[in-house]
């Protein structure tokens, strides 16, 4: 009787382990698959966040401001249809740095996207498990600009205003435009 158990016991025990481990596999893949999306999404925001930075640049030289408007309003909307995939797989920090972003850019808030697109940068980063210890934010803006160590303090202290009033709801109008291809809500 004693030897009967043994073997039921044996059988149940390995048939949960097997459980166990075919649970564990469909986990691992499932998190494969959602990194994988967010690779992909946190690669398509830095590549079109790059070619904004570079618009941004020549807006600063003598070139037609009206073709790097329109190519900038470009950018802006591929950034906007790319926020399906960034509140689908992005963690809660990446979500919220990316809405700070984009109502700074519904509200032309100047110097602060520039912070803000490095808060995302540095939020994507963590998310996708990379260390940012030692890295702020002007190391990213130095990546793509030239002057942003004289830029930087502004900024930050524009993007700190903004964000608060993020956080008290406080009721930033948006600007008005004339201009049909401005990106809308």
């Amino acid at each position: 009787m004693l030897g009967l158990l043994a073997v039921l016991l044996t059988g149940l025990l390995a048939r949960e382990r097997t459980k166990l481990q075919n649970e564990q596999g469909r986990r691992q893949q499932l998190e494969e698959q959602l990194f994988e999306e967010k690779r992909e999404a946190y690669s398509s925001v830095n590549e079109i966040l790059s070619k904004l930075f570079a618009l941004q640049k020549g807006f600063r030289e003598p070139r037609s401001t009206r073709q790097l408007e329109k190519q900038m309003v470009e950018m802006l909307k591929a950034l906007v249809e790319s926020r399906q995939k960034m509140w689908t797989f992005g963690s809660p920090k990446v979500i919220r740095a990316y809405s700070a972003l984009q109502q700074a850019s519904f509200r032309s808030q100047g110097n602060a996207t520039m912070i803000l697109t490095a808060d995302l940068i540095l939020a994507m980063r963590e998310d996708m498990g990379l260390s940012n210890d030692g890295i702020t934010a002007l190391d990213i803006l130095r990546v793509f600009l030239t002057d942003a160590d004289e830029t930087y303090d502004e900024a930050k202290a524009a993007a700190e205003e903004f964000k608060q009033k993020l956080r008290s709801r406080t009721n930033i109008p948006l600007p008005l435009s004339d201009e049909p291809d401005q990106p809308q809500r």
